[in-house]
């Protein structure tokens, strides 16, 4: 499922967004390099496809380097982890996007996005003698024709005028949408304002309980680690000091030093190119010739 959060996502990420003449194909392109890095992704599968780019380029990279590993302490691994901060960041998007939220507590309103502009909602609305709890799916986008979303919007003034984003003004005109046509919604009756929203929150909450959850002793979550993926972007771009950097910076003694401690406690320190280059780009932390943290 593609959502317009992805497109935005990557403009903040500093990527080049593009679509293909068809509309089928996203050129995203990452510009915050010296040089000019770009992927084709195929728009029903969006984050799949980065996610699945984050976990092969770097050994795609190395894999045309004949074994040099030059290459990959340059831009291949800035590349790397901003497609992994990328891969992050959609796929948080997506599971934020399914999760229920409450926008009018007072109405006991909640929705979820479940296609590119479509959205799920729930709604309380008040009859003479009863409570209606609302429910529908809407499509402001294919449902509406041009005159008539500017219609929705007319009649709600002031509804778009502190949206910061396609994907904000899409869900504010769902809910429009749906408060005009939840008389003709599906529907069940209640006595009380009460009843109503317990059984909305009990569906919600149902759907909600169902998302993947933040699991912090799963290294291969790929979900979760948001916060990791974009501080491994910030160290390739330099941001951050790496044990790479700390090397260069050492004198021949020190310098000295830390070889031998590598000769002399070797399976305390990386066995291949790989494992070294993952070893050198990870964050300095001030105790490099110290072989028990230097792991």
């Amino acid at each position: 499922m593609y959502l317009p959060q992805f497109q935005e996502i990557c403009e903040k990420q500093g990527w080049d967004f593009k679509w293909s003449d068809d509309g089928e194909n996203a050129y995203i392109t990452l510009m915050t390099l010296p040089n000019k890095h770009l992927f084709i992704v195929n728009k029903n599968n969006f984050a799949k496809e980065v996610t699945a780019l984050s976990e092969t380029y770097l050994l795609d990279e190395y894999a045309k380097t004949s074994g040099s590993c030059a290459p990959i302490f340059c831009e291949d691994f800035a590349v790397s982890a901003a497609l992994s901060a990328l891969a992050a960041a959609l796929n948080v998007a997506a599971v934020e996007a399914k999760t229920w939220i409450c926008t009018d507590p007072d109405t006991c309103q909640w929705r979820r996005q479940v296609g590119e502009t479509k959205f799920e909602l729930y709604d309380i609305f008040e009859a003479p003698d009863n409570y209606f709890a609302v429910h529908g799916v809407v499509d402001p986008a294919e449902d509406l024709t041009p005159s008539e979303l500017h219609q929705l919007e007319d009649s709600y003034d002031g509804l778009l005028d502190n949206t910061t984003s396609e994907s904000e003004r899409w869900a504010l005109l769902a809910e429009a949408q749906f408060e005009t046509e939840e008389f003709s919604a599906e529907r069940e009756v209640f006595d009380t304002f009460e009843e109503a929203e317990a059984s909305i929150r009990a569906k919600v909450e149902a759907d909600n309980i169902k998302l993947p959850k933040s699991d912090p002793n799963d290294e291969n979550d790929e979900l979760w680690k948001l916060s990791d993926a974009l501080y491994a972007r910030d160290v390739a771009n330099g941001v951050v000091k790496t044990r790479l950097d700390a090397i260069r910076g050492l004198d021949k003694l020190r310098l000295a030093v830390f070889l031998n401690d590598i000769h002399s406690n070797a399976k305390d320190f990386p066995s291949d190119n790989l494992s070294w280059c993952d070893w050198l780009n990870k964050p300095d932390d001030g105790y490099l010739l110290d072989v028990k943290t230097a792991r």
